[in-house]
């Protein structure tokens, strides 16, 4: 069995999300400890943007789904505040949107962002997907290494979808290889940072640091920009562990707790101003603009 790779941009391909063997779930808990530790050491080394929400943007994001977590309600701001007409301009109005590991298809929602006529294909690997919903919004059965098979497009996006592929770096090659093409491009994937692993435990094959994000960044073609954009802090690292994980792991030890039944409700509190410590943030957003002349700054 193989556990590392340096396809993988942590190394470890031993997948957490319902791992049985116990010997493999203490390696990963073990390996991705030491190799986030090592991203904390290194992290004052890369520029990070942070921002906040307004409180009734986050309110009215809480309204429609009161049992939203910390990342996903900062993710989901995140989306919304993007400058999607700096977006249309970048990409030269031509706006072709490929979602690795789309999931039930939320980001489709970004076709209605722009002025102008966009095309969304969202992939992923489970039976259900391949259907079309309208003319420009498609959904494919499909391997997140196949992405070449849907050329050509502008705009890559992922929300918390990278740790649960095994060869990331693979696929960041692919995606490097494809830009030769001289056309505009556009990365956008939200992950958790390595403040997760005490959060989410097993899930997925990483966390994203200094480390990883290095090695992502390596293989962009000359002329690349990059942005990381950090999301949550203390506040909400301390939510999600008492309201979430806690109640999760207490639900496995002991039948009579059922995460289910448990209650909790975020309040804009818990992730506003969240933003001012270095090195405690929950959730990067990755931007990457490839054969891109404008500042990648201007798209926050």
């Amino acid at each position: 069995m193989k556990l590392f790779s340096k396809d993988s941009s942590n190394f470890l391909v031993i997948n957490g999300d319902n791992q049985k063997v116990l010997i493999l779930k203490i390696l990963y808990l073990l390996f991705n400890f030491i190799h986030n530790s090592f991203s904390r050491l290194r992290l004052r080394q890369y520029p990070i943007r942070r921002i906040n929400f307004s409180n009734e943007q986050l309110k009215e994001i809480i309204t429609s789904n009161i049992k939203i977590s910390p990342a996903r309600l900062l993710s989901e701001a995140f989306w919304i505040n993007l400058k999607y007409d700096k977006i249309s301009i970048f990409l030269k109005h031509k706006i072709r949107i490929v979602d690795l590991g789309c999931g039930a298809g939320k980001l489709s929602e970004l076709t209605n962002k722009f002025d102008t006529e966009v095309k969304y294909i969202g992939i992923d690997s489970q039976a259900y997907f391949s259907r079309k919903i309208s003319t420009n919004i498609t959904f494919e059965k499909a391997d997140y290494l196949e992405i070449l098979d849907y050329m050509p497009f502008s705009l890559i996006v992922s929300q918390s979808a990278l740790e649960h592929f095994e060869l990331d770096l693979k696929l960041f090659k692919l995606i490097t290889n494809y830009t030769q093409n001289g056309q505009p491009l556009i990365q956008i994937h939200l992950v958790p940072s390595f403040n997760c692993l005490s959060l989410y435990l097993m899930h997925g094959f990483r966390q994203y640091g200094s480390c990883s994000l290095n090695r992502i960044f390596q293989l962009q073609s000359k002329g690349s920009q990059f942005l990381i954009v950090a999301l949550g802090g203390k506040k909400a690292k301390r939510f999600h562990f008492w309201h979430i994980t806690i109640p999760l792991i207490l639900s496995r030890i002991f039948t009579k707790f059922n995460l289910k039944e448990s209650s909790y409700s975020i309040h804009p509190e818990y992730v506003q101003n969240d933003q001012d410590s270095p090195g405690t943030e929950i959730f990067y957003a990755i931007i990457i603009t490839h054969n891109i002349k404008q500042d990648i700054n201007e798209l926050i």
